[in-house]
């Protein structure tokens, strides 16, 4: 009986110990603090440095930075905006480059004030500095704001962000409305570049947009994406229909929805 109760007890000392040891590790892991200065940290991921003055951004004297256990930097307030390297790789990770000071910008996006990195070293959040297109896979772009947030899943896709342009996104469960908003009889915008094509009785070109699940979203506005790159929540530009809890529904432009996992817009609310 004493053999089992002296077992049980270093079992339970044992447990307690490797509980402890583990929580301080992890709380040692993070540290928190505020800059004396203005100060150069590099994210995680950066193997190589040759110039000291441009080897990672700047971070803001007075501002509270996130390091990790290796002194990189996961969370900070830029002084001025600073170029980051995306590429769309099978993962679509956004990732970092120290390679700062390269005229060359074709395949980075500009972050401005807060960012935050991941332990690799892609930036999930930040405020982007100017209109920059973003992948939302590897065969397509969305425009996105200028000074606006965004946030990125683990896998690299996009998660939210404020969109520049009207633009036609597909909404989760959008094979459910495969051809609920293709558009009949739409005024060409530009007569002089379609010259042979339809007219309506008021001499005006006409064409049709047929875009297979695609809805319509406003400009200016905010959404949030799964991490497949559907709409789950958005605004938008143009009367839509839509999967509601009874069946198809037509929702008027400027209305912001909020779908759920299988489609069905559960909120729908008017500016």
């Amino acid at each position: 009986m004493k053999k089992i109760l002296l077992k049980v007890l270093t079992g339970t000392i044992l447990l307690a110990f490797l509980f402890f040891c583990h929580n301080t590790r992890v709380n040692a892991a993070l540290i928190t603090r505020t800059l004396d200065n203005d100060t150069i940290l590099l994210p995680p991921g950066v193997m190589a440095v040759t110039n000291w003055w441009a080897a990672g951004p700047k971070f803001k004297k007075g501002t509270v930075v996130t390091i990790n256990e290796h002194g990189e930097v996961l969370e900070g307030t830029l002084v001025s905006a600073a170029f980051f390297h995306i590429g769309v790789a099978p993962q679509l990770g956004y990732l970092v480059s120290s390679d700062w000071d390269r005229n060359d910008v074709s395949h980075k996006v500009p972050f401005q004030d807060r960012i935050r990195f991941n332990d690799k070293g892609e930036v999930i959040k930040g405020t982007i500095g100017s209109c920059t297109e973003i992948p939302l896979n590897q065969v397509c772009l969305v425009e996105l704001a200028a000074h606006t947030e965004v946030s990125f899943y683990d896998n690299g896709r996009l998660q939210s962000g404020t969109l520049q342009n009207d633009t036609y996104l597909r909404p989760v469960g959008w094979l459910q409305i495969l051809t609920q908003n293709y558009i009949d009889n739409v005024v060409y915008p530009g007569v002089d570049d379609y010259k042979n094509g339809p007219r309506n009785d008021k001499g005006e070109v006409t064409y049709s947009i047929e875009f297979p699940g695609f809805v319509e979203f406003k400009s200016r506005t905010q959404f949030e994406l799964n991490d497949k790159g559907e709409i789950t929540k958005g605004t938008l530009n143009k009367d839509a229909k839509l999967l509601s809890p009874d069946g198809i529904k037509l929702y008027v432009a400027g209305t912001m929805v909020d779908f759920d996992d299988n489609g069905v817009v559960v909120k729908a609310s008017k500016e």
